[in-house]
This record gives C-alpha cells, structure tokens and sequence, in this order.
C-alpha cells in the first residue's frame, strides 16, 4: 500500500492551505474506510476528485 500519511498529502496539493489538510484530510480517510473503499486506488481518486473540484482540500457547496 502507497504512503498516504499527511505529509505526502501535503507534498500533492503545494498551493493549498497545510491547515486546511490537516483539519480535513482525516475525514476523508475515515469516510473511505467507513465504506471499505481505502485501498490505494480509491484513496487516489478520492484525492484526485478533491484536487480537480475543489482544490482548497475543504468542503464546497453543491448546490442543488
């Protein structure tokens, strides 16, 4: 399994806030796991779809 410790995560998203990792980087993880999705695909997507949406690695409205 790849290393997705918070300081490779960090290293992925360089222009975004290291506060903003570290205050919401767990929630994803435990999301993934709750739902026996946290392989390392599933984890890379996750972050991939978090960089391509969002970026700021924080939580966006959808609106419906």
């Amino acid at each position: 399994m790849a290393n997705f410790d918070i300081q490779n995560v960090k290293k992925m998203f360089p222009s975004v806030s290291a506060k903003n990792i570290d205050k919401y980087y767990k929630f994803v993880l435990d999301a993934l796991k709750e739902f026996g999705i946290d392989d390392t695909d599933m984890i890379l997507v996750a972050l991939a779809t978090i960089r391509a949406e969002s970026e700021g690695f924080a939580p966006i409205s959808e609106c419906v």
